[in-house]
């Protein structure tokens, strides 16, 4: 049994080779190029990569912790939980913006992972701007759920 966490997020970015971040860097990347697309998959993202399906699992696996379906849809609620702290932006156009097929779809994941729905997470972000007026999100420390968040995705 191993002691070690291989969780990017519990370890240093400085600690990943270089070819582990641009790993890491270009699957993020081929995800938010796709974002949109609620027909990219694992066989997609796969061809994208140009990697051995059984070698690109090992590796992502070993980088995150997640599968690739999994990478992909932490990728996706990443951006999605970014958008939701605007209040222009309905949920359901945020579920498709990025990527998922239906908005109950998107509501049930994002619970999943994060632990609220999204429009409970709207909710709370706009009632948290609303106590720190002239305090940004940039400038705030950053989300409120970070730490929800960090766990599961570098």
């Amino acid at each position: 049994m191993k002691s070690e966490s291989r969780n990017p997020s519990d370890q240093k970015n400085d600690n990943l080779t270089g070819t582990q971040k641009a790993l890491f860097e270009k699957a993020k990347a081929v995800v938010e190029e796709n974002m949109s697309d609620p027909d990219f998959n694992n066989s997609v993202f796969i061809r994208e990569m140009a990697v051995c399906k059984t070698v690109l699992y090992e590796k992502l696996k070993a980088l995150t912790g997640q599968t690739i379906s999994e990478f992909i849809e932490s990728v996706r609620l990443k951006q999605a939980m970014y958008l939701l702290s605007y209040p222009t932006l309905s949920v359901s156009d945020i579920a498709y913006d990025t990527g998922f097929k239906s908005p109950a779809l998107f509501s049930r994941s994002f619970k999943k992972h994060f632990g609220i729905t999204p429009s409970e997470f709207s909710r709370r972000k706009q009632q948290s701007k609303a106590t720190q007026p002239g305090q940004s999100f940039k400038n705030s420390g950053g989300c409120p759920y970070s730490s929800l968040y960090s766990d599961k995705f570098p």
